[in-house]
């Protein structure tokens, strides 16, 4: 069973590294946010907010996937399983992206896909709409996102004090492009 306390994604990554060192330091830097020390920040705290890298498998030696990239001529493929603790990010949509995306594209050792193109098919009309397009409605007991077509609800979060929960029964494909 899925351990709710956490959001597991998966990355396609290229580097010229070992992809077990990319994965740390692509979670390493999605999980603090800031290369400075910031005050009360503790060991304990680093630990208990760490994302943690559940698995690498190696895909082996290829050419970069992206099209802009022309250096190195050779990159180590690799998906890399990372888990983000649920409670750094709660029910928010914009810090459950931050989170999952916020830096990857700091991170010159790799080569990741652009995460704002998702496109989301709503389940109701068919209609394929990039995330950023859906509308948003803040005035529930949590969020609900709907379709820019028909209104259909897409997405809602709702959150407790102990757990949150994230209903997709509203997308019928969720694309994430990978080159």
């Amino acid at each position: 069973m899925r351990d709710q306390r956490v959001v597991r994604c998966t990355y396609y990554l290229e580097s010229e590294t070992d992809p077990e060192q990319a994965a740390a330091a692509m979670a390493g830097e999605q999980s603090s946010g800031t290369f400075v020390a910031v005050p009360g920040e503790s060991p304990r705290i680093r630990e208990r907010h760490a994302a943690q890298v559940v698995s690498v498998q190696d895909l082996g030696v290829r050419r970069p996937s992206l099209p802009s990239r022309s250096r190195p001529e050779a990159v180590r493929a690799a998906l890399a399983v990372v888990e983000f603790p649920m409670e750094n990010i709660g029910t928010d949509l914009a810090t459950l992206q931050t989170t999952i995306a916020g830096n990857l594209f700091e991170l010159g050792e790799l080569f990741a896909f652009d995460v704002t193109a998702a496109v989301s098919t709503c389940a109701t009309c068919h209609h394929p709409h990039r995330v950023a397009e859906l509308k948003a409605y803040l005035q529930t007991p949590g969020l609900v996102l709907r379709c820019a077509s028909c209104s259909a609800v897409q997405v809602r979060v709702v959150r407790s004090a102990t757990r949150a929960w994230l209903d997709l029964s509203g997308v019928s494909v969720l694309e994430i492009p990978t080159a």
